[in-house]
């Protein structure tokens, strides 16, 4: 299958060093603004792309390309994705998926019309890690309280701070720490638990977006207290803590390499899955087994996944006075 990168920015090497390891996969092009040619060529060059467009229309006629990766700032993932899909192509586009759920279902409904696939690319409900502590959960027995923490210090926060606006700053294109890095700790409770019973939202904002905040997630018979910040850092971590055992990770929700077993009576069991394989690869390979194969069932799962968690990002945002839809 050939794939075609929408986007020059930062996530592009990742996702292609994620890419070399996903078989059927090929990257085939990438399409960039005029500004960012020469970004784009190096890109090319390094990476052995055979095909540099800098003009999206153009890119999306090349009847090679069978599925695209949007890569572009958050506020342009629903239009550029529905352009694609418009244009008969796959499409697998980076997180968030989208500035709202509104939007993220107009997605859908353009995939489903034109009988395209499309994914959100978000590395950390498809790591081995996550998969395990899902298989953990019965062991840790009665589910009291998960804890997850992912605040990391942002160089841009400083330009923020000096009176510029980077756009994961900008309230009008659906920047914020919610959206940037409290995503994947949606995304983990969604995985383990799916949908919460209530959201509440606790958040420092400055200039109108959330440099830093703590979202709670209620279930039946536990909540979930996840901490993301781009203002200040410390030490990143996941604990799904039961009445029988503490699932513990030392690592933030979306690289989550190893996992310990920490049961009550004193006993720690360890499960390492530092295999040398890139973290975007897992989803990568869903994303193209679920094209190869024709896995409507696969794709239906993680629309589902998707949908619940942007409506968890729509009530935090809301909650916080921060609008979900972009100007």
């Amino acid at each position: 299958m050939n794939i075609g990168i929408l986007g020059s920015g930062l996530i592009v090497p990742e996702f292609l060093k994620g890419s070399a390891g996903v078989a059927g996969l090929n990257v085939a092009a990438i399409c960039a603004r005029a500004q960012s040619a020469q970004k784009a060529e190096n890109l090319a060059k390094e990476n052995n792309i055979p095909k540099v467009y800098l003009d999206r229309t153009e890119f999306l006629a090349d009847k090679s390309i069978d599925a695209v990766y949007v890569a572009l700032p958050n506020h342009l993932h629903a239009e550029a994705s529905i352009e694609t899909l418009n244009a008969g192509k796959h499409v697998i586009v980076e997180k968030p998926f989208a500035s709202n759920k509104e939007q993220a279902e107009e997605m859908f409904v353009a995939a489903e019309k034109n009988g395209c696939y499309l994914f959100e690319a978000i590395a950390c409900i498809y790591l081995p890690a996550v998969q395990k502590a899902m298989e953990l959960l019965s062991e840790a027995g009665d589910i009291k309280i998960v804890q997850t923490n992912y605040s990391q210090y942002s160089r841009r926060y400083e330009r923020f701070k000096n009176g510029e606006l980077p756009p994961v700053f900008d309230v009008n294109m659906s920047g914020g720490a919610l959206m940037d890095l409290g995503v994947y700790n949606v995304h983990f409770a969604n995985t383990l638990f799916g949908k919460p019973l209530s959201v509440q939202y606790t958040a420092n904002i400055e200039r109108g977006i959330d440099t830093s905040g703590t979202i709670i997630l209620r279930y039946p018979n536990h909540i979930c207290v996840m901490t993301a910040a781009k203002d200040c850092a410390a030490p990143c971590s996941v604990a799904v803590q039961g009445d029988k055992a503490c699932i513990y990770s030392k690592d933030p929700a979306n690289t989550i390499l190893s996992l310990e077993l920490r049961r009550t009576g004193g006993e720690t069991e360890t499960f390492d899955y530092s295999d040398g394989k890139d973290r975007m690869t897992y989803e990568l390979e869903v994303f193209t087994n679920m094209i190869l194969h024709k896995d409507d069932k696969a794709y239906k799962a993680a629309k589902e996944k998707t949908l619940a968690v942007m409506q968890v990002l729509d009530e935090g945002r809301t909650q916080v006075g921060i609008p979900i839809k972009v100007q």
